[in-house]
């Protein structure tokens, strides 16, 4: 039973490595969020972490999830938010999720991309890290869904 299991995986990943690479990431970039927002650490008034917005509502461009990578590296060595650990799962996958290409066209060419950010434009506004992350969920679970 576990051999045919893993041949239909094997069939499965093998239809389109992009896509499937794109499919995990969002995957566990989406329970890396979950487990992120569960833990996050309540803030005394005027204390709290703020982050530039995006201004995505859900429906976010590629390039946003670069910026938000950016955003988060501000407070990733801050002790008390081990989930924004440069090398913890979150940040590697949203690392790794931005160094893909946008296409199947050039993946195996590109297996090297580096990743160019547009910055967060300095006039956006600044929101509290819990609604930051509430909405890079909402990106997330977009992406997510527009794969299928």
């Amino acid at each position: 039973m576990k051999t045919v299991l893993l041949l239909v995986f094997a069939v499965l990943v093998s239809g389109n490595p992009l896509k499937n690479n794109k499919t995990l990431l969002l995957g566990e970039l989406l329970d890396e969020l979950n487990t992120a927002l569960s833990r996050l650490p309540e803030e005394p008034e005027g204390k709290e972490i703020r982050l530039k917005e995006l201004k995505g509502n859900g429906v976010c461009p590629k390039h946003m999830f670069c910026q938000a990578e950016d955003q988060l590296l501000n407070i990733s060595g801050l002790t008390k938010y081990d989930d924004f650990r440069t090398d913890g799962r979150l940040m590697l996958n949203l690392n790794a999720y931005n160094k893909l290409p946008k296409d199947n066209k050039h993946h195996e060419d590109n297996k090297h991309h580096e990743k160019i950010c547009e910055p967060v434009h300095k006039d956006t506004d600044n929101i509290l890290l819990h609604n930051f992350l509430v909405e890079l969920k909402k990106c997330v679970q977009n992406a997510f869904s527009n794969l299928k």
